[in-house]
């Protein structure tokens, strides 16, 4: 599955998928009965993608754009971001606005079975060393710079933290 991420990410960053592709593809694999069935042995079990995060210059005409096409109703969390859901299980896009430099994604969160951020920390050095992460401020979750300076987010599956 991490696999089928990295080359969705890679596509899109080749400019050889719009941004709508790449959020359908990856909702597309995070739903799919394949991607659980084609499990290897890794440092953790991926039980799903919880969001995927886009930076965007206008939040407005994004949340619009997004509440037309697959017409939810997104949640504003703060001024500067605005959580649409997507599907029945508690996916979302979390959109984004900020000054600057837009980076489209931003990263990506995957759901993974037993976590606890000190170990995840001690796995990813072990299994890969050398790669940057970053202990979120919710206690909960580690950000990770994966290859290419792809972000993603590490956290407890959602079932995990519904019964803490």
């Amino acid at each position: 599955m991490f696999h089928s991420i990295d080359t969705l990410v890679s596509q899109f960053e080749r400019g050889r998928l719009t941004q709508r592709q790449l959020v359908e593809g990856l909702l597309l694999l995070a739903a799919s009965p394949l991607a659980a069935q084609e499990r290897k042995p890794g440092a953790f079990r991926a039980t799903g993608i919880d969001h995927v995060q886009i930076m965007v210059s206008n939040l407005e005409s994004s949340q619009q754009f997004y509440e037309k096409l697959f017409g939810v109703t997104g949640v504003r969390t703060n001024a500067t971001e605005v959580d649409l859901p997507m599907g029945r299980s508690g996916d979302f896009i979390s959109v984004h606005s900020e000054p600057g430099r837009i980076k489209p994604i931003d990263h990506f969160g995957i759901m993974v079975e037993s976590l606890s951020r000190d170990a995840a920390v001690a796995t990813i050095e072990r299994v890969v060393p050398g790669t940057p992460t970053q202990r979120s401020g919710d206690g909960e979750s580690v950000f990770v710079t994966g290859s290419e300076g792809v972000r993603f987010q590490l956290m407890p599956s959602s079932q995990e933290t519904a019964s803490n």
